[in-house]
């Protein structure tokens, strides 16, 4: 009885310990699969920074270009006198600059977009 006792016990044990092994053999497969996830989402995103990079570096120049013809378009808009015709659809509207967004939107869009081109680059 005391025989069987122990092969009882030592059985459990046996079995005990192989589940953990086996749990042991799951995490390390599970934390090679993360790791090459990781690696190639890494890689990925590394290739499309590069390709954006490149991309600004060619819109860059044209971009600068707009961002600082911005005050003077905004003046322009405001010299460009409406037909008469468009009196029936704007109500008060003598301008080109009084049928688009108001001035102190248009100035925040081009600063959120020089904020974005500058993060960009």
């Amino acid at each position: 009885m005391i025989i069987q006792d122990y092969f009882t016990k030592l059985k459990t044990t046996y079995i005990f310990c192989t589940s953990i092994l086996e749990e042991i053999e799951n995490q390390k497969s599970s934390q090679s699969l993360l790791s090459q996830t990781i690696k190639v989402s890494y890689e990925n995103a590394l290739k499309f920074k590069e390709e954006i990079s490149k991309k600004m570096s060619v819109q860059g120049p044209k971009y600068e270009e707009i961002l600082k013809k911005f005050p003077e378009s905004l003046e322009n808009l405001k010299k460009i006198k409406l037909h008469p015709v468009f009196n029936n659809i704007f109500e008060n509207a003598k301008t080109l600059k009084d049928i688009y967004l108001p001035e102190n939107e248009m100035n925040k869009f081009k600063e959120y977009s020089y904020r974005n081109k500058s993060s960009l680059i």
